[in-house]
């Protein structure tokens, strides 16, 4: 069987998906399926220029009409020479183009429902207007009759079952992989890769990594440093500095950063290699993710799997991904007050920076072997199988076709 990977056009430029659907065709091709990415093609996008009100719909264009006419020729083509094919959408967000696949094997990749549940007013931190709500919906319409979901977390399966009525038959759950790139580096090792980057009297921090997006809660995040710091002065005791990776800050955030204590400072950081990554989660007393809401939580295993301790939510996904061996704070969705739960989130977090080192050192340890559940190889296999359940055996290890 003939697989098509359907993905999101280039022309979005999504950041994520494409390193996604490159671990769907690795797998495919381990498999021994031969496939090809497919995608919308700017053939409307391209006819306004940047910044035009326009340019968005236009893009819809080529999604909802352009590309899906060639999925019906494509269809029909290989029906006319008797093939069989299969489809994997990507992302759950491509949804709509099922409904042009008709009942051919499909597996979709189900990351989060978090647009939905805004649009669906579960949200009131992330408000969605009447064309967002709408096409919340046509998404949820395209992909709720698909037969497979590989789904990212346990909160993700959940939200496919309550949301949408999708039977547990239909699901999977498969988290995603850590990168196998990212160890513990020694002391020597952080110093050297983080030069120029950090101060180098900085000898340990906090880290946060997140993008900004509104269930990152970043006004949250700084609140409990703030606690934090406010905590350490009063005691004349050293405050850690904050490592932020990501956007830059709106002025909400910004404004909580000019009043930090004295000695207490925000560092903040975008772009960074991998190797830096890896360096800020090995040096750090501790990550620092307080989400109002994920579909999987990547930096917690990815601090975890460097040798740090993981701060994050008790919510899932939060704490299923961070397992037996994280601190958990209380989620800021359902505190009456914002600064009491700073103030409370923020003993926690004096407990991550200020533990005892066998006890800091046990929590490492079960951390590691958690960790060892997100194994690429391990999850790779597991995809394969779903596909073979889906397609049936491929051949020898095959590949790529242009």
């Amino acid at each position: 069987m003939f697989i098509y990977v359907l993905t999101h056009p280039v022309f979005l430029n999504s950041k994520s998906m494409p390193k996604f659907a490159a671990v769907v065709s690795d797998c495919l091709a381990q498999g021994g399926w031969e496939y090809r990415l497919i995608t919308a093609r700017p053939l409307f996008w391209k006819l306004l220029p940047t910044g035009h009100p326009l340019k968005k719909w236009f893009g819809y264009l080529d999604q909802f009409v352009a590309f899906p006419v060639e999925l019906l020729v494509l269809r029909l083509r290989h029906w006319l020479r008797g093939e069989a094919i299969g489809f994997v959408l990507c992302d759950q967000a491509l949804g709509p183009w099922y409904r042009f696949i008709g009942r051919l094997p499909t597996v979709i990749h189900a990351h989060d429902l978090l647009a939905y549940k805004s649009a669906m007013g579960q949200y009131k931190e992330n408000p969605t207007g009447k064309t967002g709500v709408a096409y919340q919906k046509f998404i949820a319409w395209g992909f709720r009759l698909a037969p497979r979901f590989l789904a990212v977390s346990e909160r993700t399966a959940r939200d496919l079952r309550e949301l949408f009525g999708i039977s547990d038959q239909r699901i999977c759950v498969i988290h995603n992989f850590v990168d196998p790139t990212l160890q513990p580096m020694q002391p020597e090792v952080i110093q050297r890769s983080l030069a120029g980057v950090l101060p180098p009297t900085l000898k340990s921090w906090i880290v946060h990594v997140g993008g900004g997006q509104w269930y990152k809660n970043t006004v949250g995040l700084l609140k409990i440093y703030q606690a934090y710091a406010a905590m350490q002065a009063a005691t004349g005791a050293d405050v850690l500095p904050l490592v932020y990776v990501g956007p830059a800050f709106r002025i909400e955030a910004q404004a909580i950063i000019d009043a930090l204590p004295p000695g207490a400072q925000v560092l903040r950081l975008s772009g960074i290699t991998n190797e830096v990554l890896n360096a800020l989660y090995s040096g750090a007393q501790c990550l620092l993710f307080p989400s109002l809401a994920e579909g999987f939580g990547w930096p917690i295993i990815e601090a975890q799997a460097c040798g740090t301790l993981a701060v994050t939510t008790d919510d899932a996904p939060m704490n299923e991904i961070a397992g037996p061996a994280s601190l958990l704070l209380p989620n800021a969705l359902g505190a009456a007050s914002i600064d009491n739960w700073a103030q409370a989130c923020a003993t926690v977090l004096h407990e991550a920076c200020h533990q005892a080192p066998e006890r800091r050192e046990e929590l490492i340890q079960t951390a590691a072997y958690w960790v060892k559940k997100f194994a690429q190889d391990a999850i790779r296999a597991q995809y394969i199988e779903e596909y073979r359940i889906a397609f049936g055996s491929g051949g020898p290890a095959a590949g790529r076709l242009h």
